[in-house]
Protein backbone atom coordinates (compact mmCIF):
# COMPACT_ATOMS: atom_id res chain seq x y z
CA UNK A 1 0.00 0.00 0.00
CA UNK A 2 1.36 3.45 -0.98
CA UNK A 3 0.40 5.37 2.16
CA UNK A 4 1.90 2.69 4.32
CA UNK A 5 5.35 3.40 2.25
CA UNK A 6 5.05 6.81 2.16
CA UNK A 7 5.08 6.97 6.14
CA UNK A 8 8.32 4.66 5.83
CA UNK A 9 9.64 6.88 3.68
CA UNK A 10 8.58 9.77 6.21
CA UNK A 11 9.67 7.99 9.32
CA UNK A 12 13.20 7.85 7.54
CA UNK A 13 13.58 11.15 6.40
CA UNK A 14 13.16 12.03 10.01
CA UNK A 15 15.49 9.78 11.33
CA UNK A 16 18.12 11.15 8.94
CA UNK A 17 17.56 14.35 9.91
CA UNK A 18 17.77 13.81 13.76
CA UNK A 19 21.32 12.38 12.59
CA UNK A 20 21.79 15.22 10.67
CA UNK A 21 20.93 17.63 12.94
CA UNK A 22 23.15 16.27 15.85
CA UNK A 23 26.34 16.20 13.11
CA UNK A 24 25.39 19.89 12.22
CA UNK A 25 25.86 20.67 16.07
CA UNK A 26 28.91 18.75 16.65
CA UNK A 27 30.12 20.74 13.51
CA UNK A 28 29.31 24.15 14.74
CA UNK A 29 30.67 22.94 18.35
CA UNK A 30 33.80 21.79 16.61
CA UNK A 31 34.13 25.02 14.39
CA UNK A 32 33.36 27.42 17.36
CA UNK A 33 35.94 25.94 20.33
CA UNK A 34 38.25 23.40 19.06
CA UNK A 35 38.91 25.21 15.69
CA UNK A 36 38.90 28.58 17.54
CA UNK A 37 41.07 27.91 20.22
CA UNK A 38 43.54 26.02 17.88
CA UNK A 39 43.39 29.32 15.65
CA UNK A 40 44.44 31.45 19.43
CA UNK A 41 47.39 29.43 19.61
CA UNK A 42 48.67 30.00 15.83
CA UNK A 43 47.22 33.37 15.53
CA UNK A 44 47.53 37.28 16.87
CA UNK A 45 44.50 37.71 19.26
CA UNK A 46 43.13 40.11 16.31
CA UNK A 47 42.57 37.85 13.53
CA UNK A 48 40.73 35.29 15.52
CA UNK A 49 37.10 34.91 15.00
CA UNK A 50 35.30 34.59 18.31
CA UNK A 51 37.03 34.69 22.18
CA UNK A 52 37.99 31.54 23.74
CA UNK A 53 36.82 30.74 27.80
CA UNK A 54 34.44 28.57 29.84
CA UNK A 55 32.55 26.03 27.87
CA UNK A 56 30.98 23.44 29.93
CA UNK A 57 29.75 20.72 27.25
CA UNK A 58 26.96 19.31 29.25
CA UNK A 59 25.02 22.34 27.97
CA UNK A 60 25.48 22.00 24.73
CA UNK A 61 24.33 17.93 25.19
CA UNK A 62 21.29 18.88 26.95
CA UNK A 63 20.58 21.27 24.37
CA UNK A 64 19.63 18.11 21.93
CA UNK A 65 16.35 17.83 23.74
CA UNK A 66 15.09 20.93 22.86
CA UNK A 67 17.17 21.51 19.51
CA UNK A 68 15.63 17.88 17.78
CA UNK A 69 11.64 18.18 18.89
CA UNK A 70 11.73 22.37 17.45
CA UNK A 71 13.40 21.09 14.06
CA UNK A 72 10.84 18.12 13.71
CA UNK A 73 7.89 19.91 14.37
CA UNK A 74 9.16 23.00 11.62
CA UNK A 75 10.14 20.21 9.46
CA UNK A 76 7.16 18.56 9.62
CA UNK A 77 5.33 22.09 9.78
CA UNK A 78 6.43 22.82 6.21
CA UNK A 79 5.60 20.08 4.94
CA UNK A 80 8.90 17.84 4.09
CA UNK A 81 6.97 14.72 5.71
CA UNK A 82 3.79 14.55 5.09
CA UNK A 83 4.51 15.47 0.87
CA UNK A 84 7.86 14.58 0.38
CA UNK A 85 9.63 15.67 -2.25
CA UNK A 86 13.36 15.65 -4.59
CA UNK A 87 14.87 19.24 -6.06
CA UNK A 88 15.10 22.56 -5.88
CA UNK A 89 11.29 23.32 -3.97
CA UNK A 90 13.07 20.90 -1.52
CA UNK A 91 15.76 22.04 -0.81
CA UNK A 92 14.08 25.81 -0.57
CA UNK A 93 11.35 24.78 2.32
CA UNK A 94 14.58 23.59 4.33
CA UNK A 95 16.51 26.50 4.17
CA UNK A 96 13.21 28.40 4.92
CA UNK A 97 13.17 25.57 7.96
CA UNK A 98 16.24 25.93 8.80
CA UNK A 99 16.21 29.56 9.33
CA UNK A 100 12.93 29.19 11.72
CA UNK A 101 14.35 26.27 14.24
CA UNK A 102 17.78 28.08 14.29
CA UNK A 103 16.36 31.65 14.97
CA UNK A 104 13.69 30.48 17.10
CA UNK A 105 16.66 28.20 19.67
CA UNK A 106 18.73 31.32 18.92
CA UNK A 107 16.16 33.57 20.81
CA UNK A 108 15.85 30.57 23.34
CA UNK A 109 19.54 30.43 23.93
CA UNK A 110 19.99 34.16 25.08
CA UNK A 111 17.79 33.52 27.89
CA UNK A 112 19.47 31.02 28.99
CA UNK A 113 22.73 31.74 31.85
CA UNK A 114 24.40 29.82 34.15
CA UNK A 115 26.65 31.39 37.07
CA UNK A 116 30.04 29.65 37.69
CA UNK A 117 32.03 30.62 40.04
CA UNK A 118 34.58 32.90 38.24
CA UNK A 119 31.79 34.01 35.12
CA UNK A 120 28.44 33.69 34.18
CA UNK A 121 27.70 31.40 31.10
CA UNK A 122 25.50 31.99 28.08
CA UNK A 123 25.09 30.13 25.29
CA UNK A 124 27.81 31.11 22.15
CA UNK A 125 26.56 33.46 19.71
CA UNK A 126 29.20 32.30 17.63
CA UNK A 127 27.71 28.69 17.73
CA UNK A 128 24.36 29.86 16.87
CA UNK A 129 25.69 31.69 14.11
CA UNK A 130 27.82 28.27 12.63
CA UNK A 131 25.05 26.10 13.16
CA UNK A 132 22.55 27.44 10.79
CA UNK A 133 24.74 26.75 7.45
CA UNK A 134 26.26 23.52 9.28
CA UNK A 135 22.18 22.36 9.16
CA UNK A 136 21.34 23.19 5.89
CA UNK A 137 24.37 21.74 4.61
CA UNK A 138 24.50 18.48 7.21
CA UNK A 139 20.46 18.35 6.43
CA UNK A 140 20.62 18.75 2.49
CA UNK A 141 23.04 16.22 1.98
CA UNK A 142 21.72 13.71 4.16
CA UNK A 143 18.25 13.71 2.42
CA UNK A 144 20.11 13.68 -0.93
CA UNK A 145 21.79 10.50 0.49
CA UNK A 146 18.57 8.87 1.43
CA UNK A 147 17.22 10.26 -1.65
CA UNK A 148 19.82 8.27 -3.83
CA UNK A 149 19.07 5.11 -1.67
CA UNK A 150 16.02 4.67 -2.01
CA UNK A 151 16.46 5.24 -6.00
CA UNK A 152 19.17 2.37 -5.91
CA UNK A 153 16.66 -0.17 -4.02
CA UNK A 154 14.15 1.04 -6.55
CA UNK A 155 16.18 -0.17 -9.47
CA UNK A 156 16.75 -3.52 -7.69
CA UNK A 157 12.86 -4.00 -7.39
CA UNK A 158 12.89 -3.27 -3.48
CA UNK A 159 11.76 0.42 -3.51
CA UNK A 160 9.14 1.19 -5.89
CA UNK A 161 5.94 3.16 -6.58
CA UNK A 162 4.20 1.09 -9.07
CA UNK A 163 1.00 2.95 -10.73
CA UNK A 164 -1.84 1.37 -12.28
CA UNK A 165 -3.44 3.40 -15.13
CA UNK A 166 -6.93 3.50 -16.61
CA UNK A 167 -7.29 5.10 -19.57
CA UNK A 168 -5.40 5.26 -22.70
CA UNK A 169 -4.36 7.77 -25.11
CA UNK A 170 -2.43 10.71 -25.65
CA UNK A 171 -3.13 12.15 -21.80
CA UNK A 172 -2.28 8.78 -20.19
CA UNK A 173 0.95 8.63 -22.38
CA UNK A 174 2.03 11.69 -21.31
CA UNK A 175 1.36 11.28 -17.53
CA UNK A 176 3.17 7.74 -17.47
CA UNK A 177 5.46 9.69 -18.88
CA UNK A 178 5.99 12.17 -16.04
CA UNK A 179 5.58 10.07 -13.65
CA UNK A 180 7.39 7.41 -14.88
CA UNK A 181 10.60 9.70 -14.69
CA UNK A 182 10.45 10.22 -11.25
CA UNK A 183 12.38 8.74 -8.64
CA UNK A 184 11.20 5.56 -7.65
CA UNK A 185 7.84 5.28 -9.71
CA UNK A 186 7.20 2.60 -11.80
CA UNK A 187 4.64 2.48 -14.72
CA UNK A 188 3.15 -1.06 -14.78
CA UNK A 189 0.68 -0.68 -17.79
CA UNK A 190 -2.96 0.64 -18.00
CA UNK A 191 -6.54 -0.76 -18.20
CA UNK A 192 -9.33 -0.44 -20.36
CA UNK A 193 -12.09 1.64 -19.60
CA UNK A 194 -15.65 1.89 -20.92
CA UNK A 195 -15.48 5.26 -22.18
CA UNK A 196 -13.92 7.21 -25.28
CA UNK A 197 -10.05 8.72 -24.13
CA UNK A 198 -10.16 12.34 -25.04
CA UNK A 199 -8.91 12.81 -28.36
CA UNK A 200 -7.46 16.48 -28.62
CA UNK A 201 -5.54 16.51 -25.57
CA UNK A 202 -2.93 18.77 -26.34
CA UNK A 203 0.75 17.98 -26.70
CA UNK A 204 3.67 19.90 -27.41
CA UNK A 205 5.47 18.90 -30.46
CA UNK A 206 8.61 16.44 -30.00
CA UNK A 207 7.47 15.79 -26.13
CA UNK A 208 8.13 12.61 -23.82
CA UNK A 209 5.14 11.17 -24.57
CA UNK A 210 5.31 11.69 -28.39
CA UNK A 211 7.60 9.23 -28.61
CA UNK A 212 7.09 6.97 -25.57
CA UNK A 213 6.05 3.60 -26.47
CA UNK A 214 1.91 2.57 -26.22
CA UNK A 215 1.44 1.38 -22.02
CA UNK A 216 0.54 -2.22 -22.05
CA UNK A 217 -3.36 -3.24 -21.43
CA UNK A 218 -3.51 -5.43 -18.45
CA UNK A 219 -6.87 -5.86 -19.12
CA UNK A 220 -10.35 -3.85 -18.53
CA UNK A 221 -11.04 -1.37 -15.27
CA UNK A 222 -13.57 -4.07 -14.08
CA UNK A 223 -10.70 -5.82 -13.65
CA UNK A 224 -8.67 -3.24 -11.61
CA UNK A 225 -8.44 -5.23 -7.71
CA UNK A 226 -7.24 -8.14 -9.08
CA UNK A 227 -4.64 -6.80 -12.00
CA UNK A 228 -3.32 -4.03 -9.20
CA UNK A 229 -2.85 -7.34 -6.72
CA UNK A 230 -1.02 -9.53 -9.05
CA UNK A 231 1.51 -6.82 -10.67
CA UNK A 232 1.68 -5.56 -6.87
CA UNK A 233 0.63 -2.08 -7.28
CA UNK A 234 0.82 1.28 -4.96
CA UNK A 235 -1.06 3.66 -6.87
CA UNK A 236 -3.79 3.97 -9.67
CA UNK A 237 -3.90 7.08 -12.03
CA UNK A 238 -7.40 7.67 -13.89
CA UNK A 239 -6.45 9.26 -16.58
CA UNK A 240 -10.05 10.10 -17.97
CA UNK A 241 -11.43 13.72 -17.28
CA UNK A 242 -14.52 13.12 -19.00
CA UNK A 243 -15.35 9.52 -16.91
CA UNK A 244 -18.48 9.29 -15.94
CA UNK A 245 -18.82 10.19 -12.04
CA UNK A 246 -20.24 6.00 -11.55
CA UNK A 247 -17.43 4.91 -13.11
CA UNK A 248 -15.11 6.80 -10.91
CA UNK A 249 -16.54 5.67 -7.66
CA UNK A 250 -16.29 1.98 -8.69
CA UNK A 251 -12.87 2.67 -9.34
CA UNK A 252 -12.24 4.77 -6.10
CA UNK A 253 -13.84 2.34 -3.81
CA UNK A 254 -12.34 -0.80 -5.81
CA UNK A 255 -8.56 1.27 -4.56
CA UNK A 256 -10.34 1.54 -1.32
CA UNK A 257 -10.76 -2.10 -1.13
CA UNK A 258 -7.93 -2.91 -2.37
CA UNK A 259 -5.05 -0.68 -0.14
CA UNK A 260 -3.93 1.45 -2.80
CA UNK A 261 -3.52 4.63 -3.36
CA UNK A 262 -6.62 6.64 -5.91
CA UNK A 263 -5.90 9.85 -7.93
CA UNK A 264 -7.46 11.12 -11.14
CA UNK A 265 -6.95 14.02 -14.37
CA UNK A 266 -10.21 16.41 -12.75
CA UNK A 267 -12.98 17.64 -14.63
CA UNK A 268 -12.71 21.20 -14.32
CA UNK A 269 -16.34 21.14 -12.52
CA UNK A 270 -14.74 18.64 -9.51
CA UNK A 271 -11.91 20.96 -8.34
CA UNK A 272 -13.93 22.14 -5.48
CA UNK A 273 -14.80 18.62 -4.32
CA UNK A 274 -14.01 17.71 -0.29
CA UNK A 275 -11.43 15.30 0.83
CA UNK A 276 -9.54 15.96 -2.44
CA UNK A 277 -6.08 17.75 -2.64
CA UNK A 278 -4.39 18.64 -5.92
CA UNK A 279 -1.33 18.15 -7.27
CA UNK A 280 0.54 19.20 -11.08
CA UNK A 281 2.35 16.64 -12.92
CA UNK A 282 4.21 18.52 -15.42
CA UNK A 283 1.56 20.82 -16.59
CA UNK A 284 -1.55 18.20 -15.77
CA UNK A 285 -3.36 18.71 -12.81
CA UNK A 286 -3.86 15.73 -10.66
CA UNK A 287 -7.17 15.15 -8.23
CA UNK A 288 -6.64 12.96 -5.49
CA UNK A 289 -8.25 11.83 -2.05
CA UNK A 290 -6.95 13.52 0.61
CA UNK A 291 -5.10 11.20 3.02
CA UNK A 292 -4.59 10.98 6.48
CA UNK A 293 -1.88 14.02 8.31
CA UNK A 294 -1.29 11.17 11.44
CA UNK A 295 1.76 9.05 9.70
CA UNK A 296 5.70 9.68 9.56
CA UNK A 297 6.53 12.29 12.45
CA UNK A 298 2.86 13.46 12.95
CA UNK A 299 2.26 10.15 14.27
CA UNK A 300 5.46 10.18 16.53
CA UNK A 301 4.27 13.98 17.95
CA UNK A 302 0.86 12.41 18.37
CA UNK A 303 1.90 9.70 20.04
CA UNK A 304 3.97 11.49 22.44
CA UNK A 305 1.29 13.83 23.20
CA UNK A 306 -1.00 11.30 24.19
CA UNK A 307 1.84 9.14 26.26
CA UNK A 308 2.17 12.64 28.18
CA UNK A 309 -1.45 13.73 28.91
CA UNK A 310 -2.53 10.16 29.55
CA UNK A 311 0.08 9.33 32.24
CA UNK A 312 -0.39 12.88 33.62
CA UNK A 313 -4.43 12.69 33.95
CA UNK A 314 -4.50 8.83 35.46
CA UNK A 315 -1.85 9.87 38.35
CA UNK A 316 -3.92 13.08 38.92
CA UNK A 317 -7.47 11.01 38.80
CA UNK A 318 -6.57 7.04 39.98
CA UNK A 319 -6.49 8.14 43.50
CA UNK A 320 -9.91 10.28 43.67
CA UNK A 321 -12.07 10.22 40.82
CA UNK A 322 -11.27 6.57 39.56
CA UNK A 323 -11.15 4.89 43.29
CA UNK A 324 -14.27 6.79 43.91
CA UNK A 325 -16.36 5.57 40.98
CA UNK A 326 -15.27 1.89 41.28
CA UNK A 327 -16.41 1.87 45.32
CA UNK A 328 -19.79 3.22 44.42
CA UNK A 329 -20.37 0.74 41.56
CA UNK A 330 -19.34 -1.96 43.73
CA UNK A 331 -21.40 -0.79 46.78
CA UNK A 332 -24.88 -0.18 44.52
CA UNK A 333 -24.51 -3.10 42.52
CA UNK A 334 -22.76 -6.88 42.69
CA UNK A 335 -20.40 -7.58 39.94
CA UNK A 336 -16.78 -6.11 38.20
CA UNK A 337 -16.34 -2.65 38.41
CA UNK A 338 -14.26 -2.75 35.02
CA UNK A 339 -15.99 -3.85 31.59
CA UNK A 340 -14.51 -5.22 28.57
CA UNK A 341 -15.06 -5.23 25.26
CA UNK A 342 -13.39 -5.98 21.86
CA UNK A 343 -13.50 -3.50 19.34
CA UNK A 344 -11.64 -2.91 16.41
CA UNK A 345 -8.69 -0.15 16.01
CA UNK A 346 -6.10 1.02 13.84
CA UNK A 347 -6.70 -0.90 10.73
CA UNK A 348 -9.42 -2.91 12.30
CA UNK A 349 -6.69 -5.15 14.69
CA UNK A 350 -8.65 -5.91 17.75
CA UNK A 351 -7.99 -4.66 21.04
CA UNK A 352 -9.59 -5.39 24.23
CA UNK A 353 -11.40 -1.91 25.59
CA UNK A 354 -11.64 -0.95 29.14
CA UNK A 355 -14.75 1.05 30.35
CA UNK A 356 -16.13 1.33 33.68
CA UNK A 357 -19.32 -0.84 34.42
CA UNK A 358 -22.55 1.30 33.71
CA UNK A 359 -24.68 -1.57 33.39
CA UNK A 360 -26.65 -4.35 35.41
CA UNK A 361 -24.15 -7.70 35.29
CA UNK A 362 -24.67 -9.67 32.36
CA UNK A 363 -26.69 -7.24 30.51
CA UNK A 364 -24.82 -7.28 27.56
CA UNK A 365 -25.50 -10.51 26.19
CA UNK A 366 -28.76 -12.61 24.45
CA UNK A 367 -31.13 -10.78 22.97
CA UNK A 368 -29.56 -7.37 23.70
CA UNK A 369 -27.04 -7.72 21.65
CA UNK A 370 -29.02 -8.79 18.48
CA UNK A 371 -31.25 -5.95 19.32
CA UNK A 372 -28.17 -3.62 19.06
CA UNK A 373 -26.30 -5.32 16.24
CA UNK A 374 -29.89 -4.83 14.29
CA UNK A 375 -30.00 -1.13 15.39
CA UNK A 376 -26.55 -0.49 14.16
CA UNK A 377 -27.33 -1.67 11.05
CA UNK A 378 -30.16 0.81 10.41
CA UNK A 379 -28.18 3.49 12.11
CA UNK A 380 -24.70 3.07 9.53
CA UNK A 381 -27.76 3.01 6.29
CA UNK A 382 -28.92 5.92 7.78
CA UNK A 383 -32.92 4.04 8.36
CA UNK A 384 -32.88 4.66 12.53
CA UNK A 385 -35.31 6.81 13.92
CA UNK A 386 -34.03 9.22 16.39
CA UNK A 387 -35.63 9.30 19.93
CA UNK A 388 -36.02 11.93 22.49
CA UNK A 389 -34.17 12.43 25.15
CA UNK A 390 -34.82 14.34 28.87
CA UNK A 391 -33.75 17.49 27.26
CA UNK A 392 -36.19 17.26 24.28
CA UNK A 393 -32.96 16.33 21.32
CA UNK A 394 -33.40 13.94 19.34
CA UNK A 395 -30.92 11.34 19.72
CA UNK A 396 -29.12 8.03 17.91
CA UNK A 397 -29.50 5.58 21.15
CA UNK A 398 -31.92 4.20 23.66
CA UNK A 399 -32.76 6.78 26.16
CA UNK A 400 -34.72 5.43 28.57
CA UNK A 401 -32.36 1.60 29.10
CA UNK A 402 -33.35 -0.05 32.10
CA UNK A 403 -29.88 -1.86 32.27
CA UNK A 404 -28.36 1.53 33.49
CA UNK A 405 -27.78 1.32 36.91
CA UNK A 406 -28.40 4.74 38.99
CA UNK A 407 -24.85 4.99 39.33
CA UNK A 408 -24.00 3.98 36.03
CA UNK A 409 -25.97 6.91 34.79
CA UNK A 410 -24.15 9.07 36.78
CA UNK A 411 -20.72 8.05 35.52
CA UNK A 412 -22.04 8.32 31.68
CA UNK A 413 -23.72 11.89 32.40
CA UNK A 414 -19.69 13.28 33.52
CA UNK A 415 -17.87 10.53 30.91
CA UNK A 416 -16.43 9.28 34.06
CA UNK A 417 -17.04 5.42 32.38
CA UNK A 418 -14.35 6.33 30.06
CA UNK A 419 -11.55 7.40 31.80
CA UNK A 420 -9.95 3.61 31.79
CA UNK A 421 -9.03 4.37 28.52
CA UNK A 422 -6.38 6.13 29.32
CA UNK A 423 -4.95 2.82 30.07
CA UNK A 424 -5.69 1.85 26.17
CA UNK A 425 -3.97 4.76 25.31
CA UNK A 426 -0.90 4.02 27.43
CA UNK A 427 -0.67 0.93 25.39
CA UNK A 428 -0.71 2.03 22.31
CA UNK A 429 -4.70 0.48 21.17
CA UNK A 430 -6.21 3.93 21.17
CA UNK A 431 -5.48 7.78 21.57
CA UNK A 432 -6.94 10.49 23.45
CA UNK A 433 -8.79 12.29 19.78
CA UNK A 434 -9.78 9.95 17.11
CA UNK A 435 -12.58 7.93 16.01
CA UNK A 436 -14.59 5.92 17.80
CA UNK A 437 -13.56 2.38 18.14
CA UNK A 438 -16.11 0.20 16.87
CA UNK A 439 -17.55 -3.33 17.70
CA UNK A 440 -16.36 -6.53 15.09
CA UNK A 441 -20.82 -6.39 13.80
CA UNK A 442 -21.13 -2.41 13.21
CA UNK A 443 -18.42 -2.50 10.54
CA UNK A 444 -20.08 -5.34 8.99
CA UNK A 445 -22.01 -2.96 7.11
CA UNK A 446 -19.52 0.12 6.86
CA UNK A 447 -19.07 1.07 2.79
CA UNK A 448 -15.46 1.73 1.49
CA UNK A 449 -15.40 5.40 2.56
CA UNK A 450 -16.19 4.44 6.27
CA UNK A 451 -13.06 2.26 6.56
CA UNK A 452 -11.09 5.14 6.22
CA UNK A 453 -11.99 5.61 10.15
CA UNK A 454 -9.33 2.82 10.38
CA UNK A 455 -6.49 5.08 9.14
CA UNK A 456 -5.55 6.27 12.57
CA UNK A 457 -5.84 5.00 16.89
CA UNK A 458 -9.08 5.34 17.48
CA UNK A 459 -9.91 8.18 20.16
CA UNK A 460 -11.13 8.18 23.73
CA UNK A 461 -12.71 12.11 22.16
CA UNK A 462 -13.29 13.05 19.17
CA UNK A 463 -14.77 16.02 16.80
CA UNK A 464 -17.79 14.18 16.36
CA UNK A 465 -18.23 14.17 20.23
CA UNK A 466 -17.95 17.78 21.23
CA UNK A 467 -19.95 18.58 17.75
CA UNK A 468 -23.40 16.49 18.62
CA UNK A 469 -22.10 13.29 19.26
CA UNK A 470 -25.47 11.27 19.86
CA UNK A 471 -27.14 13.95 18.28
CA UNK A 472 -25.56 13.13 14.56
CA UNK A 473 -26.40 10.81 11.73
CA UNK A 474 -23.58 8.32 11.15
CA UNK A 475 -23.08 9.90 7.69
CA UNK A 476 -22.47 13.38 9.78
CA UNK A 477 -20.48 11.41 12.00
CA UNK A 478 -18.24 10.16 9.52
CA UNK A 479 -17.62 13.45 7.36
CA UNK A 480 -16.40 14.89 10.79
CA UNK A 481 -14.08 11.88 11.41
CA UNK A 482 -12.34 12.29 7.95
CA UNK A 483 -12.36 15.69 8.24
CA UNK A 484 -9.94 15.48 11.18
CA UNK A 485 -8.02 12.49 9.74
CA UNK A 486 -7.29 14.88 6.82
CA UNK A 487 -6.52 18.23 8.43
CA UNK A 488 -5.06 16.73 11.79
CA UNK A 489 -2.87 19.21 14.56
CA UNK A 490 -1.70 19.38 17.56
CA UNK A 491 -3.95 22.39 17.76
CA UNK A 492 -6.95 20.92 16.87
CA UNK A 493 -6.07 17.75 19.37
CA UNK A 494 -5.76 21.18 22.10
CA UNK A 495 -9.21 22.55 20.97
CA UNK A 496 -11.02 19.29 21.50
CA UNK A 497 -9.44 18.00 24.70
CA UNK A 498 -10.83 21.35 26.27
CA UNK A 499 -14.36 21.44 24.06
CA UNK A 500 -14.38 17.82 25.93
CA UNK A 501 -14.15 19.15 29.15
CA UNK A 502 -16.50 21.82 28.88
CA UNK A 503 -19.25 18.73 27.50
CA UNK A 504 -18.57 16.65 30.19
CA UNK A 505 -18.90 19.59 33.24
CA UNK A 506 -21.86 20.86 31.76
CA UNK A 507 -23.16 17.86 31.38
CA UNK A 508 -23.73 17.73 27.75
CA UNK A 509 -22.20 14.41 27.12
CA UNK A 510 -24.30 11.51 26.26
Amino acid sequence: MREGRLRTQALILALCDALMVLLAMQVAWWLRFDVNNWLATQLPPAWVPFKTGWTPGQLYVLAVFVTLPVFWLILREVGLYSQPEEGSGEFLRLCAAVFVASVLLAAVSFYVKVQNEQEQFQFSRGYCALFLPSSVICLAAGRGFCRWLLRMLSRRGLWQNRILFVGSGPLAEEMAASLGGRGTNRVVGTLEAPVEPPSDWPREPGNRAASAAALPVLGKSSELVEVAQRHACNEVVVALPDAPPDLLKQLAEDCYRAHIRFRMVPDVYEMLLDHMDLSLVGDIPLLGMRGSRIEGINFLCKRLFDIVVASVLLVLLLPTVFLSAVIAIKLFDPGPALYFQERLGYRRRRFRFWKLRTMKAGADAGDAVAMHKDYLKKYVAGKADGAKDAKGRTVYKITEDPRVTRVGRFLRMYSIDELPQLWNVLKGDMSLIGPRPPVAYEVENYRPIHLRRFEVLPGISGLWQVSGRNELSFEEMVKLDLYYIENWSLELDLRILFKTLQVVLFQRAH
